[in-house]
């Protein structure tokens, strides 16, 4: 029996066939591929993120309690150290070598880090990411002979606005007792006194539209546990009365009201993100001659409900404005001394009388316009400055330069 051989057409109708189907087939196996690939590079770099997380938990005092600073670790450094395998890592994409960067980001907002993998190096990552100047970076390398992380010579290392002015201040700073000008040691605080101080601050805020927006502050005081600065605005935000209907209580006054609807203001930028609740001391103060210590020690009390109001905005308290003081008012807090030698005193009286944030029993506490601490009834309209507190993740991006006087101030980010 004669075999048949394929014919032509037979021949070009099987080629044809199998010409489809690979058409079909083969892309559909590269993106199979390709997907197992892209899926092994994710799981890849989540074991990158875990290990640099495992440092960080690790090594808390490389990290910035403040925030101000990212904190940027190599991959060669986390495989030299151990938190990864020494050999080199490859992509499972194109078989390259990886070794880029880990970002670690404090998230304000959830309160927690993030971590991230680029294939940069560190210095150009961190560059790359803190170009508009919102932050400044730490990069630490590992140095093997020592078996230490170092902080890498590229670091651009930031201070929090607390810490930067101390240590900007330090060499100038005085005790109290002494009776010129500058920043006072007060021992869980330090405080501008006298009348030539340079604290002036400026700060950004941003309109509903997203624009920036600077105003001029004055740092009252700075923690020196938390770091927390305290400013108080240079420029009245209103004249108004305490309240129109004699009413003693801050929360409930038309001051207070007023004061929280500015918060939102670009004008005098409350809304900076860097503002935070601070616990106003608003409790009530007689008009008894006691020491300075003693009226502290009042206002930092418990023992009255309505001693205190956590917000977002307030004024200044009678403490803080004998505090502005570097003459020796310590025994009595009523003494005209307490209104000489005071920047708060020249700053209120070039305009009319000035609130407080505390009330007697029945009246209320103001800086009259001779600059002098008294007692006036609720209903009468005196001026209305601003003082806000600033989370300690804020810093000055020009304290290389700034001398914090009016013409140069420090800029707070």
């Amino acid at each position: 029996m004669k075999n048949k051989g394929f014919t032509l057409i037979e021949l070009l109708s099987v080629i044809i066939i199998i010409s489809v189907t690979s058409l079909i087939i083969f892309p559909n196996i590269a993106k199979v591929i390709n997907d197992s690939k892209e899926k092994l590079y994710i799981a890849q770099i989540l074991d990158i993120e875990k290990a640099s997380e495992k440092w960080a938990t690790d090594n808390l005092d490389k990290l910035d309690n403040n925030h101000v600073n990212d904190i940027y670790i190599s991959l060669e450094s986390l495989r030299y150290s151990g938190y990864l395998e020494p050999n080199q890592i490859k992509s499972p994409k194109d078989r390259s070598v990886m070794d880029g960067c880990i970002q670690i980001r404090y998230n304000v907002d959830n309160k927690k880090y993030n971590y991230v993998y680029q294939e940069k190096t560190c210095d150009r990552y961190a560059q790359d990411t803190n170009g508009d100047g919102d932050f400044g970076y730490i990069i630490y390398s590992y140095d093997r002979s020592s078996k230490l992380f170092v902080k890498d010579t590229a670091s651009n290392e930031v201070l929090s606005t607390g810490v930067a002015i101390y240590e900007k201040e330090k060499s100038n700073l005085k005790v109290v007792g002494q009776t010129d000008s500058g920043l006072y040691d007060l021992g869980d605080e330090y405080v501008f006194r006298g009348t030539d101080v340079n604290n002036y601050v400026t700060l950004t805020g941003f309109d509903d539209e997203g624009n920036s927006r600077n105003s001029s502050w004055r740092i009252l005081s700075i923690d020196k546990k938390s770091n927390v600065v305290r400013l108080i605005s240079t420029t009245q935000i209103a004249t108004n009365a305490w309240d129109s209907y004699n009413k003693l209580s801050f929360r409930e006054s038309s001051l207070n009201n007023l004061l929280l609807s500015k918060i939102d203001e670009s004008s005098v930028a409350f809304n900076s993100k860097k503002i935070i609740n601070y616990d106003y001391k608003i409790g009530k103060v007689e008009s008894n001659e006691i020491s300075v210590d003693a009226l502290k020690s009042l206002l930092s009390s418990t023992s009255e409900v309505d001693n205190t109001s956590s917000q977002k905005v307030g004024t200044i308290s009678v403490f803080d404005y004998v505090n502005a003081s570097a003459s020796d008012c310590d025994s009595n807090f009523l003494s005209d001394i307490c209104a000489t030698n005071n920047y708060l005193k020249d700053m209120f009286t070039s305009n009319g009388t000035t609130w407080t944030i505390n009330t007697s029993s029945d009246q209320v506490w103001s800086i009259n316009d001779t600059g002098l601490l008294s007692l006036t009834a609720p209903s009468n309209n005196k001026k209305i400055y601003a003082v806000v507190a600033l989370d300690s993740n804020s810093y000055i991006s020009n304290i290389d330069t700034a001398t914090g006087t009016s013409a140069n101030p420090y800029i707070i980010k």
